[in-house]
Parts: structure tokens; C-alpha cells; sequence
């Protein structure tokens, strides 16, 4: 724009080389690309001015759209426009809309009205951020408006008889109106602008006036006109009143004849009216005050109708008393009365009224009335009833003390009304019956009280927020498909007899269902979620069944009942059943994920045909009971069985799979379990303090273990079969039990006996275990069994020996044991068993030529002496070959001791023992330790083959004044291996190739003599110990001795290609008479005081001859020391001695 005159010129360069001279063109790009656009404008004075922006063609043009509303709009529509445009690559920055009439606007989505019936044409024009752009136009045809169509019509209340005036008010915006059609409502119609009718009949007629206008729409308006025979007004014009325009109601009355329609118009009218005919009283914005005097109104004519009136203050009586039949009652209002509105007669309605503020509301003591549609407020009564078959139905009623109250009558129905902030809603007196149906009680503090014997059914109705919801106190009532919610108790049921629940919805009440002292109740078909405490709770009653209901989070509590059913119901969540003292038999039900499925405590309870899974305990059982065909699985407890003293018995026959314990008893007596699966448990019978139960004919499969049995006693376990368990059965600290007729097979251990005499084992099979029988103990008195040859491991006799003499065991066996023998003698073999032999308290026996191999443990000897183990092999058993515990004077001879994943012997006692074993002319191999002895002095060790140990060839720990010789000890860990111990042997063995020929730890006094250390990392280490070493050969090892914290007296020995022939380490050393040659370092001190090395003639050969470190007052005395690279070589020492040595040939 130009402020002071005209734009002359416009020139655009397009920056493609193009150019335009009109003021606003339209260029289209060859190519994409960012082009420069300038343009420079001169005005009438030749002034210019320029300006550039970038194009960028690269940029996608947006998405342009747009719809309005109304599609088909007329000139007296605002239109509205609606943008649904949208940028391809950038946001939409801006908005220009042409209507076609001259009218523009930049909102993205305006509103238009257009002002002439044609077609326009709308564009839209937007750009995005890029400054691209799109444009769209539409056409939009602005259609024709109909005429706006009213009417009025004088005198305003016409009577009978009366000429009315009608006045059209109509008009058309785009045109004129060609026609008037008048539909009068009683037959009649006239076509003028401005019509007269007169009424024959009083009534309600509906006027209708239609327009059409010059382009042929048309309009219709309908307005209602009352007729009435008679009108009432206390406050017109004198002019106004005749025979038909009376001052009160009583005068109409008066005037009327039989049928006539009075019309009562505003205003408050003090009279107390007798209407005697049948007539049609019909207010607006009337009120009858009774003036605290007699009835406001009294009926007494049938078939009268009575609307729109308030009638109050019958303070003293009743706001109206209807004594005649047949009477209605529509949209009145009845308050501040002793009686709202009293019904004496038959087959009356009462509709669409409000009866509020009464003592009592309304009282019917006819027959047949209908209360419906009414507002029923802040009464003290809301509703009395003493007649037959009336009905209240879908009324309010609110804030009542006594809502509705059946006292007497027969067939009287409550149906479909709400009722809220009563203090009782429904009350039941009645002898008779009652239907109380499909209605919404929200918020009373009683709900539905059923107070008498009678047949009161109450069907779909909905309880909510209730101090109570149904108070049953009698017998026979029905209470169906009720929605019961959020009630402090759900129903509550008290000395009742013959009760039915069915089809009902319960959720978060405290209780769902209250029982006490009743009698013949059913619940059938309901469902119940979330109480706080039970869903259903029920106490001192008797007859009792609950069938096709479910429960989640808060289940079924019985206590002290008797004969309580349960059928197809399913508990979720919580707790599903609790019964105390109370018989009931539970059928066909489902309890899952709670924290205790069914739990009985006392009483005597039947379970059957039902499913339990998914609980922390799936049954609880604490008295007497049977479970029967049921399937407990993958709960933490499938059953647990606790505290019951056998006053009677528990028989359970049941499928238990997928439990942590399929069954678990503690201090649980006189049951019978019979019949059962226990399939997939972690445990499948765990027993603990238990007596006197029987397990009969059950099946074990794939448990982690099958039966475990603590601390418990007599019980019986016959017939059963158990399999594919880690452990099959285990016994603990348990006595006097009687297993007999059981198969256990194809398990990991098929018996473990823990500390768990005195028990009879008859007839039973122990088949394809990797372990048949393991019997553990801590004393002699743990290990003293009946278990006679009738058992059978793999098909072969199980010799179980109790206080025998002079037995002879021969052949293969399936497992053997001596308890308290003695002169026995076994040549003979088993296998896959806790223990290949167990001997405990015996003595005088001997074990030759038998073979004692995949046991857990081979030869268990415990409290047992003077025997001999020959030429028996002990071979690939899972923990030690030999175990010798509190034992003595017993020699193995001859015996191959191999491949175990333990120990090959282990020989052990509490405190210290002398043993006197005597091992020798034995091989003892590739164990993970081949001989262990602690706590047990005075043992030989001769002329065995003892290597390819994963630790220890021999370990000592604590045991003193043993004698290890002629042995040849290689390729373990340790050779020989001395912990705290004393004073042993250590001679003419052979000690090579292992990572420590001889280790002592702590050990002092110990002699080695005559022995061969080579090829081991260490040959002998002392650490902390002291020993006498003579005559021992120390070849080819990284340190030949090695010495810490020890005292090291080393005499004819000779230490040769060691890389330390003798180191020692803050110790003390005497060397006396040893040649040392070809090692790296001869002799090393390192922080040693006070050695001694005297007589040695051959130091030679090696690279330090003598090397001392931080060593002070040595004496090196008479020694040759020569062919070294250093003979002697020292450092940080003082106030050593080198006399009468033979130094020479060192480098």
C-alpha cells in the first residue's frame, strides 16, 4: 500500500528467471528448489521499495477441506464452517474464506449467515508454514425458510358453550403466508386467518394451526385449550362470576351436575369440601386448607377425579378422605396433615402426587387401590396398608420414618419404587402374602423387614447402602434376583424357618448373609463378592443348603450347625469355606486362589466331587471328616490337617496334584487317607507329630517327595504305590509305625529312616530306585528296626539283623544290615542303596569278597569293632565309600575303595578315639578325598595304592600316633594331609606328582623316614609344625620342603633338580648329612634365625648353594660346597657363623 498516493508498478522476479508486472500472479516452478522472490513496487511519485522472501518447491502444497452445518441452511441459519485441511510437511499457519457475497474471514473455523435464498460459492484458501498453498471452493444452496407458526385465543378459560376467539401471530422472513388451516380437536377446522369456535363438551382439546407460505413450505403449532363445565376463583372481577364462574369449590360442587368438570383456578381456597358427585375437580396452582378443622376433602362419590390440587393443614384428620370406590388421584399435593390422604375405598388410583410433611402420609385400607408415580416425603409414616391387593408401585420415598408398612391384607404388592433416607423402608406385618418387587432402596436404615409368618416374595429389587438390607423375622418368605450392595449386613435372618435366597447379587456388605437360630434356609444361585467378614454367615441353625452361588473375598462361615448342604458353588479369593463344630457335606464346588480354601474345625464335615486350587491352603481340617473324588492342586497346602485329637476319624480320598504339601498333618490322629492321587507336589504327604492315621491303597507320582513322616507314631501305610519322587518316603525322629504292602520305585531315595526306630517294614517292594533303603542315625538305639526278608529291593531280600549271632549273608542281597550283632560273617553284594551295609554295635564280623558299590555310602560301620573288611569293592557311591564312626580295631584288607564322590574311607568320632584300624594291600582311588580320619589316633596305613584323589590322598585331622608306610600315594591334591595332629609315622612311602606330597598344618612331633617326595609342587610343607625328617629323597619338585612358623630337623636327606631344594620361612632348621645338587636355590633362608646346616659334604650343582635373606646367626659347619653359580650367598643378615667349609669351584 502507498500512505500518500498509488501503487503504479509491480514487478516480480520469481528467481527461476521469470518475471510478472500484475499485482498478484500465479507462477508455477519448472523444478523443486529454494527460490528467492522479490518484489519491488513504485508509486505515483516513482518512489520505490522492495522485499524478498524464500520460496522453497520442495515443500509438499497442504491438504485442502472444509464441510458446514447445517447442509441445508436458510437466511435465518447461522452457518457453521468447519476446516478439515491438514499439512502434508509443515502446520497450516493460516486461513482465508471467501463466502461469495462480499464476506471474507481468517478464523479456521467461522460462523456465517447468509442473507438472500440462492447458491453461493464458499472458497478456502490456507497456507502452511513453508508458505505453500492450497485453495478449495464448494458450492452451498441457501434453501427456503418455513413460516414461524403461532397462535392465542380469548376468553383464556373458556366453559361450555362459551365462543372462543383465535388470533393467528404467524409470520414468514423470506416470503408471505398463502394459508391457515384450524384443526379444533373435535371434528372441526376452518381455513380463515383469525377463526371462532365454540366447544359443545367440556374437555381437553388439542388446537392446530398449520401456515403455508408463497414458496409451499409450511409450519404447524399445537396448543392445548381446557373446556371446563365450571370454573373456580376466589379473586375475579364481580363481572366475572354466573352459575358457571363461581367463588369456592363447594359452590361448584353445589352446581354441578353428575359428570361435570370443575376447573379450580389459582389461589387458596379455605373450605372443607364434600364432593357427593361424580365429578372432575382440576386446579392450577390451587390450594384447599382445610383450616386445621375436619378434612380438607371429603369423598363420597364414586369414579371422581380429583387433579393438580395442594391440599394441606387437616391437622386434626385427613387432607382428603376418599370413602367411595373407583376414585383417582393424579398430580396433587397432599401436606402438613395428620393424614396426608386416607383410602377407605376400593379400586382408587393415586398417581403423580406428593404426599410430604404428614404424620401419616397416605393409609389404605381398601382394596385394590393403585399408589403410583407418587413423591412420598419426610412423613413420619409414608404408607400404612390394611386392605387386599393393593399395589404400590414406582414411587419416591424419601426421608420417611416408616416408608411403607403392610399391616394387614392379602395379595398387597410393593413394585418398582425407590426409596431413600428412610429409617425403615419396607415393613412386613401381614399374615398374608406380599410381592415386594423391583425396587431401588438406597441409603435406609432398614431396608426390608419381613416381621411376621407369611409367603412375602421379594423378587429384583435393589438394596444399597442400607444399615440392613432384608431383616427376615418369620418364616416362609422368598427373597429373588435382589441386587444387595454395600449394606452394613446384606440380609439378615433370625429364628426363621423355610427361607429361600435364589438368583441374588451380594456385594461389599460386612455380612452378605446373617443366619441365626433358623432353620430350612436356602441359598441358591447368588453371588457374592467382597465382604468384610463373610459372605455368608451362619450360626445355631440347622438345615442349611447353599447351592449354584459363587463367593470371591469373603466366603461361607458355619459355625455350631447341623446339616448344612453345599452344592456347585465356587469360592474365589480370601477364604472360601469356614465351618466350626458344624456337620455339612460340600459337593461339586470350586475354591481358588484364597488364603484358606475350606478350613473345619471341630464338627464333621463331607467333601466331595469338588476342585481346589490356586489357595495358600487349599482344606483346613481340624476334626472329624470325609473327602472324597475331589481335585486339590497347585495350592501351598493342598490339605492341612492340624490339631485333632481322634474323637473321630478324617477318610480322605482325593487327587492332589501341583501342591507345595499335597497333604500336610500336624498333631493329627485317626485318619484314613484311601485311594488318593498325589501327583506333581513338591511334598505329597508330609506327617509331623501325628499318630494313628491310615494311608491306604494311594498312588505317589512325580513328587519332589512322596510321604514324609515327623515326629509321629502308629500310623499305618499299607499298599500304597510311590514313584518317580526324589525321595519317595521319608521318615524322621518317627517310631512304631508299620509300613507294609507298598511299592516305591523308580525314585531317587525309595526309603530314607532319620533317627526313627522301633518300626515294622512287612512285604514291601522297592524297585528301580537309584536308592532303595538309606537309614540315618546319631545313636546306637536310631537303627533298631523290624524290617524282616519279605521286603525286597529289586527282587532280592532285605537282611535287616537285630540282636543276632553267628550269621552268614551269601550272594546278592537287596540291602543288609547288622543292629547289635556279633560273629556274623557276609560275603555278599548290593547296590543302589543308602548304605551298601550298615553294621551298628556290632562286633567280631568279617566282610569278604563282597562288592559294595552305587550306594549312597558303601560301608556304614558305626559303634563297631573287631572286624575285618577283605577283598571287597567299594566303588562309585555317591558320598563315602567306607564310613567308620565310633569305631575300632577293624582292618581293610585288600579292597578296592574307588571312584566315590566323597571320601573313600572316612573314619571320624566325636570325641577322640583310639581306633586301631589297620588299612592296607589296598587301593584307594579317584575319590574326591581318599582316606579321612579325625578324632581317631593309634590307625595303621600299610602298603596301599592310594592316588587320583580330587583332595587329600590322606587327610589327619586331630588324630595322633598313626603309622603310614610302604604306601604309594600320587596325583592328589595333598598327599598326605596332618591337621592338629601328633606324633605320627610317616615311612618308606612313595609321594609323587602331587600338588603337596606331605602338608602339616599345626602338627608337631612327626617323623618321616625313608620316604620318596618327588615331582609335586611341594614335596613337604610345615606350617606352624615341627618333624623330624630322615633319609628322605626330595627330587624334581618345585619346593622340595617348604617350612613356615615351623621347626624342621632334616637328617640324611637328599634334595636334587628342585627349583627349592629346602625353604623355609620364619622357622627354625637343622640340616645334618644332606646332599643337595642341581637345584636353583640348595637351601633358603628367608627371615630364619639360629639354623644349623652341619656335615653336609655335597652342596653342589646348584645355582645358590646356600642362600640366606634377612637370616641371622646361622652356623654352617663342615659342609663342601661346590659347582654352585653362588656357593653362599647372603644379605641382611649379622652374626652368622661359616666354619671348617669347603668353599670352592662356585662361579
Amino acid at each position: 500500500h502507498d500512505s500518500d498516493g498509488s501503487i503504479a508498478n509491480y514487478t516480480w522476479n520469481f528467481g527461476d528467471g521469470n518475471i510478472s508486472h500484475e499485482q498478484n500472479p500465479v507462477h508455477n516452478y519448472s523444478q523443486y528448489g529454494a527460490y528467492y522472490v522479490t518484489l519491488t513496487i513504485k508509486d505515483d511519485d516513482s518512489a520505490s521499495n522492495s522485499t524478498t522472501k524464500m520460496v522453497n518447491t520442495f515443500n509438499e502444497i497442504p491438504y485442502v477441506n472444509f464441510f458446514w452445518s447445517p447442509l441445508a441452511p436458510t437466511v435465518l441459519d447461522m452457518v457453521q464452517f468447519s476446516d478439515n485441511s491438514s499439512g502434508i510437511d509443515d502446520e497450516i499457519v493460516n486461513w482465508t474464506w471467501d463466502f461469495g457475497d462480499g464476506n471474507t474471514s481468517y478464523e479456521q473455523n467461522p460462523a456465517h449467515q447468509f442473507a438472500e435464498k440462492k447458491t453461493y460459492t464458499v472458497t478456502l484458501t490456507v497456507i502452511d508454514e513453508g508458505y505453500a498453498l492450497n485453495t478449495r471452493s464448494k458450492e452451498i444452496e441457501i434453501v427456503n425458510a418455513p413460516p414461524v407458526v403461532n397462535f392465542s385465543w380469548e376468553p383464556q378459560y373458556p366453559a361450555d358453550g362459551e365462543a372462543v376467539n383465535f388470533t393467528d401471530e404467524s409470520y414468514d422472513m423470506d416470503g408471505y403466508i398463502v394459508n391457515y388451516t384450524w384443526n379444533f380437536g373435535d371434528g372441526n377446522i376452518s381455513y380463515e386467518r383469525n377463526a371462532t369456535h365454540t366447544f359443545a363438551k367440556s374437555g381437553t382439546y388439542a388446537i392446530n394451526l398449520t401456515v403455508r407460505d408463497n414458496d409451499g413450505a409450511s409450519s404447524s403449532k399445537v396448543y392445548y385449550i381446557r373446556i371446563a363445565n365450571i370454573y373456580v376463583d376466589d379473586d375475579a372481577p364481580p363481572e366475572w362470576y354466573d352459575a358457571k364462574h363461581v367463588h369456592t369449590v363447594q359452590e361448584a360442587v353445589n352446581n354441578a351436575s353428575e359428570g361435570y368438570h370443575i376447573y379450580v383456578l389459582e389461589g387458596n381456597y379455605r373450605e372443607n369440601v364434600v364432593v357427593d358427585k361424580t365429578v372432575i375437580i382440576e386446579g392450577e396452582n390451587a390450594v384447599i386448607d382445610g383450616m386445621g378443622a375436619g378434612n380438607a376433602i371429603t369423598v363420597t362419590a364414586d369414579k371422581t377425579e380429583i387433579k393438580n390440587l395442594e391440599v394441606k393443614n387437616a391437622s386434626n384428620n385427613a387432607g382428603m378422605e376418599v370413602q367411595a370406590n373407583n376414585v383417582t388421584i393424579k398430580n396433587c399435593v397432599f401436606t402438613d396433615s395428620k393424614i396426608g390422604l386416607y383410602m377407605k375405598g376400593d379400586d382408587g388410583k393415586v398417581t403423580n402426587s406428593s404426599i410430604t410433611g404428614n404424620i401419616k402420609g397416605a393409609i389404605i385400607d381398601g382394596s385394590r387401590n393403585l399408589i403410583e408415580n407418587n413423591n412420598i416425603l419426610q412423613n413420619t409414616n409414608g404408607t400404612d396398608i390394611n386392605g387386599d391387593g393393593n399395589k404400590v408401585d414406582s414411587n419416591n420415598f424419601v426421608n420417611n420414618i416408616f416408608a411403607v408398612e403392610i399391616i394387614n391384607g392379602d395379595g398387597n404388592k410393593v413394585d418398582s419404587n425407590n426409596f431413600e433416607g428412610n429409617s425403615f423402608a419396607i415393613d412386613v406385618y401381614t399374615s398374608g402374602e406380599c410381592n415386594i418387587d423391583g425396587n431401588n432402596i438406597n441409603g435406609n436404615g432398614n431396608g426390608i423387614r419381613l416381621l411376621s409368618d407369611n409367603s412375602t416374595s421379594v423378587d429384583n429389587n435393589t438394596l444399597n447402602l442400607n444399615a440392613v438390607g432384608i431383616l427376615i423375622n418369620g418364616d416362609g418368605h422368598r427373597i429373588t434376583n435382589c441386587s444387595i450392595t454395600n449394606n452394613n449386613n446384606g440380609i439378615n435372618i433370625d429364628s426363621s424357618y423355610n427361607t429361600l435366597i435364589n438368583g441374588c447379587s451380594f456385594s461389599d456388605n460386612g455380612y452378605g448373609i446373617y443366619i441365626d437360630g433358623s432353620d430350612y434356609i436356602t441359598v441358591s444361585n447368588s453371588e457374592f463378592d467382597s465382604h468384610s467378614p463373610d459372605g455368608l454367615y451362619a450360626t445355631n441353625s440347622s438345615r442349611i443348603g447353599i447351592f449354584g452361588s459363587s463367593f470371591s473375598y469373603g466366603g461361607v462361615n458355619i459355625r455350631e450347625c447341623s446339616v448344612v448342604e453345599i452344592n456347585y458353588c465356587n469360592y474365589t479369593g480370601g477364604y472360601g469355606l469356614n465351618l466350626t463344630n458344624s456337620s455339612a457335606m460340600i459337593k461339586n464346588c470350586t475354591v481358588h486362589g484364597g488364603d484358606v480354601g475350606l478350613a473345619a474345625h471341630g464338627g464333621n464335615i463331607t467333601l466331595r466331587d469338588s476342585e481346589i486350587y490356586g489357595n495358600d491352603i487349599g482344606v483346613k481340617m481340624q476334626g472329624r471328616g470325609m473327602i472324597g473324588n475331589c481335585s486339590i492342586h497347585d495350592n501351598t497346602y493342598g490339605i492341612y490337617g492340624a490339631d485333632w485329637d481322634g474323637l473321630g476319624s478324617v477318610n480322605i480320598t482325593a487327587s492332589l496334584s501341583k501342591n507345595v504339601y499335597g497333604i500336610y498333618l500336624d498333631n493329627f490322629s485317626y485318619s484314613t487317607l484311601e485311594n488318593i492321587s498325589f501327583l506333581n507336589n513338591t511334598c505329597g504327604l508330609y506327617m509331623k507329630n501325628s499318630s494313628y492315621n491310615n494311608v491306604l491303597n494311594c498312588t505317589l507320582s512325580k513328587n519332589e517327595k512322596s510321604i514324609v513322616m515327623e515326629n509321629s507314631q502308629h500310623n499305618t501305610l499299607k499298599n500304597n504305590t510311590m514313584k518317580e519322587s526324589s525321595t519317595a518316603f521319608e521318615i524322621v525322629n518317627s517310631r512304631y509305625n508299620s509300613i507294609s504292602e507298598n511299592e516305591i520305585k523308580e525314585s531317587g531315595t525309595g526309603l530314607l529312616l532319620s533317627y526313627s526306630p522301633l518300626n515294622t517294614f512287612t512285604e514291601n517292594k522297592f524297585n528301580e530306585n537309584d536308592y532303595g533303603i538309606d537309614v540315618e542315625g546319631s545313636e546306637v538305639e536310631h537303627f533298631y528296626e523290624d524290617m524282616d526278608a519279605s521286603n525286597k529291593v529289586n527282587g532280592m531280600p532285605v537282611y535287616y539283623m537285630v540282636n543276632g549271632s553267628a550269621g552268614t549273608i551269601n550272594g546278592m542281597a537287596g540291602y543288609i544290615a547288622f543292629i547289635n550283632c556279633a560273629d556274623f560273617a557276609v560275603n555278599a553284594s548290593t547296590e543302589n542303596n543308602g548304605e551298601g551295609i550298615l553294621i551298628v554295635n556290632s562286633s567280631n564280623f568279617s566282610v569278604t569278597g563282597s562288592n559294595f558299590s552305587d550306594n549312597i555310602d558303601g560301608v556304614v560301620v558305626i559303634s563297631s569293632g573287631n572286624g575285618v573288611i577283605k577283598n571287597t569293592i567299594i566303588s562309585f557311591n555317591t558320598n563315602d565309600g567306607v564310613i567308620f564312626r565310633s569305631s575300632h580295631d577293624i582292618s581293610i584288607t585288600n579292597c578296592n575303595i574307588s571312584s566315590n564322590g566323597q571320601r573313600g574311607i572316612n573314619m571320624y568320632s566325636v570325641g577322640k578315639e583310639n581306633g586301631n584300624f589297620a588299612i592296607k594291600d589296598s587301593t584307594i582311588s579317584f575319590n574326591w578325598l581318599g582316606i579321612n580320619i579325625e578324632n581317631v589316633d593309634s590307625n595303621k596305613i600299610e602298603n596301599a595304592t592310594i592316588y587320583e584323589n580330587e583332595k587329600s590322598g590322606i587327610r589327619l585331622f586331630k588324630s595322633d600316633n598313626n603309622f603310614i608306610s610302604s604306601n604309594r600315594i600320587y596325583g592328589n591334591e595333598y598327599g598326605i594331609h596332618m591337621i592338629n595332629s601328633e606324633l605320627s609315622n610317616i615311612s618308606i612311602n612313595e609321594i609323587r606328582e602331587n600338588d603337596e606330597g606331605v602338608n602339616l598344618s599345626q602338627s608337631h612331633m612327626v617323623k618321616l623316614f625313608g620316604n620318596t617326595l618327588n615331582n609335586s609342587d611341594t614335596g613337604l610343607y610345615a606350617g606352624d609344625s615341627s618333624a623330624d625328617v630322615t633319609n628322605c629323597i626330595f627330587k624334581e619338585n618345585d619346593k622340595g620342603v617348604y617350612a613356615r612358623h615351623s621347626s624342621l630337623d632334616i637328617t640324611d636327606c637328599s634334595f636334587t633338580n628342585n627349583f627349592y631344594g629346602l625353604h623355609v620361612s620364619m622357622s627354625t632348621l637343622s640340616v645334618e648329612k644332606c646332599d643337595v645338587t642341581e637345584n636353583n636355590y640348595g637351601i633358603s633362608l628367608y627371615s630364619s634365625d639360629n639354623a644349623s646346616i652341619e656335615d653336609c659334604d655335597g652342596i653342589y650343582n646348584n645355582t645358590y648353594g646356600i642362600f640366606s635373606n634377612s637370616s641371622s646367626y646361622a652356623e654352617i659347619r663342615n659342609c663342601s660346597i661346590f659347582g654352585n653359580e653362588y656357593g653362599l650367598f647372603i644379605e641382611d643378615g649379622s652374626d652368622n657363623r661359616v666354619e671348617k667349609c669347603t668353599i670352592y669351584n662356585n662361579t
